[in-house]
C-alpha cells in the first residue's frame, strides 16, 4: 500500500466520523425536542366511568359551559364504532356559549338517522303532528348560524315548517367513517357537500356527544345524541 493510499483511507476515515458525529448530535437534539414536546402535553387526572356519566349529565343541564371544560370532558370519553351507531337518534343541545346553541331546536329538530356506513340522515326535524322529514343541509343557513345568536328566533318556527317543502330531501347526504380526532379513532359523520365532520364520542350505550368540527368554525360546536 502507497502513501497515496493510506493518504485517501485517512481521508474517508476523518468524513466518516465527522459525519457520525454531526448524526449523533442531531439524534440527541431530537430526542431532547421530544422530551420538550412530550413533557408540554396536559395530564388528565384518571375519573371513574361513573363519575364522567354524572359529570356529563351535570354539564348537559348546564346553563352554559366554557368550550375547554366540554373538550375535557370529551377527550375522556369512549370512541364509538361504526357498528354502534346505526339506528336513529334524537338530538339535543349542550351549551358552551356558541352562537349555534339551540339554533337546531329552533326549527324543531328531531336528531339524525344513520342506515349504514354510506347512507346517512344527518338533519331530521319533526313536523306538525309529530311526522319526521329529512333536510338538505346544503340549503340551511349553516355559516349564517355560525355568526349569529340563535336566540329569540322562535318566530322562525312555523315559517320554517310551512316551507319545509324547499329544504327536505329522501336523498342521504352523508356517510361516516372511523377517523382520527383529537388523539382517537372514532366513528364520524361527514356530510357529502359541506365541510364539515360530526365526531362522537361515547357516553354510555345510548348516548353519544357529538362535536362539530367545521372548516369555517373557529369554535366547535357540541350536541347530544340519544339513541330512539
Amino acid at each position: 500500500m502507497n502513501n497515496k493510499t493510506l493518504s485517501q483511507n485517512k481521508m474517508q476515515t476523518k468524513k466518516s466520523a465527522s459525519k457520525s458525529g454531526v448524526k449523533t448530535k442531531l439524534t440527541k437534539k431530537m430526542d431532547s425536542s421530544r422530551k420538550v414536546s412530550n413533557s408540554n402535553l396536559p395530564t388528565k387526572k384518571p375519573i371513574s366511568k361513573n363519575d364522567l356519566v354524572s359529570k356529563f349529565q351535570e354539564m348537559r343541564n348546564a346553563d352554559s359551559n366554557s368550550t375547554e371544560e366540554a373538550f375535557d370532558l370529551y377527550d375522556r370519553l369512549e370512541t364509538v364504532s361504526l357498528i354502534d351507531i346505526i339506528g336513529r337518534w334524537h338530538g339535543s343541545g349542550f351549551k358552551t356559549k356558541h352562537t349555534m346553541d339551540g339554533a337546531l331546536e329552533t326549527f324543531n329538530w328531531y336528531g339524525k338517522e344513520f342506515i349504514n356506513t354510506e347512507n346517512v340522515h344527518p338533519l331530521v326535524f319533526k313536523g306538525w303532528g309529530g311526522k319526521l322529514f329529512t333536510v338538505n343541509p346544503s340549503l340551511m343557513p349553516v355559516g349564517l348560524a355560525t355568526k349569529i345568536p340563535s336566540t329569540n328566533l322562535g318566530f322562525l318556527t312555523p315559517i320554517f315548517l310551512l316551507f319545509r317543502f324547499l329544504f327536505t330531501t329522501s336523498k342521504s347526504k352523508a356517510r361516516i367513517r372511523m377517523l382520527e380526532f383529537r388523539g382517537k379513532t372514532t366513528a364520524t359523520m361527514i356530510y357529502d357537500n359541506l365541510p364539515i365532520n360530526d365526531v362522537f364520542r361515547k357516553v354510555d350505550d345510548n348516548t353519544l356527544m357529538g362535536c362539530m368540527d367545521f372548516k369555517k368554525m373557529e369554535q366547535p360546536f357540541f350536541f347530544v345524541l340519544e339513541r330512539d
